[in-house]
């Protein structure tokens, strides 16, 4: 037997905006929380573009050589959240944070920065 729920909106029965999901085993984890909030899936820092998908991105420039900066739709409600970054090639990978835009840096091994490459990463906190 198969169940199906269909619904436009969902909310907390207690606060509007927290749901509280049964995790394994006895622990629980707020619903919100979890969910990534931001996201670009390949952003081509030597086009100023994007390649590939995005979610809540609504802008993306190359900042400078070798530095990638994503603007966000809805901005987060400060600074404090986490990025995890990546790039396609042989580089390392620096990230700095405001609440509505995010940079990835890219330099080689010499710390020379590389452009040539494509820049992605996914944002998780608290929207404003």
């Amino acid at each position: 037997m198969t169940s199906q729920l269909n619904v436009d909106t969902i909310k907390g029965q207690t606060a509007e905006t927290s749901i509280t999901i049964q995790g394994e085993g006895s622990a629980t984890t707020n619903l919100q929380q979890g969910l990534c909030k931001h996201w670009v899936s390949k952003g081509d820092m030597a086009g100023n573009e994007i390649d590939g998908e995005t979610f809540n991105n609504a802008s993306y420039t190359d900042h400078n050589t070798g530095i990638a900066r994503f603007n966000m739709t809805n901005p987060m409600s400060n600074a404090l959240y986490m990025v995890v970054a990546n790039t396609e090639g042989y580089c390392y990978n620096t990230v700095i944070i405001d609440s509505d835009t995010w940079n990835q840096s890219n330099t080689n091994d010499g710390g020379t920065s590389f452009a040539d490459s494509f820049a992605s990463g996914g944002a998780w906190g608290d929207l404003a």
